[in-house]
């Protein structure tokens, strides 16, 4: 089994490889994209955690962090920020990339089932670029991963990610991994905004994180950590 690589500043803790000084950047957790600018004063981004990241590296997921922070968000629509995340899209729309994603959000709406019945109530169906988001929660697992055990986890350990809403029908089983999630100490608390449970599960080897955003979306991740026993994720190695 190849050893973890070691969280240090000439590291890249998404890619693992080291990061000359002209090159190093400082990725946020979470990402300061999610804090709309007329909040920014209140969420002081010099308190948030920051990694060490190849400023290509880092830049490959701005794409889909604005996504997320749009189509995600519009399920925190009691909250402030997330609502005030809707406001700079709005301001944004003047640009053709942020016209075309906020349209894109608002396109993932339907009053009909994908069989095409009715919903009733004025209730509507949303539905997510699946591997977008996925791609997103599984950086900031990394990321808090690398903050919290100084080792960094490759790309291409195995992930089973479960989003918990009232709004969202889940498989059996993941009412007995938000108990164990929630019985993590919560951590990274950023009122309104960001908070993370992570811990191992017992046997070892196996990873357990819960992620909350705009205190309404709570995500549940099951990964396989370096050492799992499973027998089938990939080479576990950075290249």
């Amino acid at each position: 089994m190849p050893s973890p690589v070691k969280p240090t500043a000439s590291n890249c803790y998404l890619c693992g490889q080291t990061i000359s000084e002209k090159d190093l950047s400082r990725d946020h957790l979470p990402p300061k994209l999610f804090i709309p600018s007329e909040v920014r004063n209140v969420h002081n981004l010099n308190r948030l955690i920051t990694l060490p990241a190849h400023k290509k590296c880092n830049a490959s997921f701005s794409k889909d962090e604005e996504y997320f922070r749009l189509s995600v968000g519009t399920l925190g629509n009691e909250n402030p920020i997330a609502r005030a995340n809707f406001r700079d899209a709005r301001r944004g729309i003047r640009r053709p990339r942020g016209k075309g994603l906020l349209y894109k959000v608002l396109a993932e709406f339907s009053e009909t089932t994908p069989k095409g019945l009715h919903l009733p109530g004025g209730k509507k169906l949303k539905t997510f670029e699946t591997a977008r988001i996925k791609r997103v929660i599984w950086k900031i697992i990394r990321g808090v991963y690398f903050h919290e055990n100084n080792k960094a986890l490759p790309p291409n350990c195995k992930l089973d990610l479960f989003l918990c809403h009232e709004a969202v029908i889940n498989r059996p089983n993941v009412e007995e991994l938000r108990k164990l999630t929630v019985g993590l100490p919560q951590k990274g608390a950023y009122p309104g905004l960001f908070a993370y449970r992570i811990g191992e599960t017992v046997p070892p080897g196996m990873g357990l994180c819960g992620l909350l955003f705009w205190d309404s979306v709570f995500f549940i991740a099951l990964f396989h950590l370096l050492d799992c026993p499973c027998g089938e994720c990939p080479a576990k190695s950075y290249p």
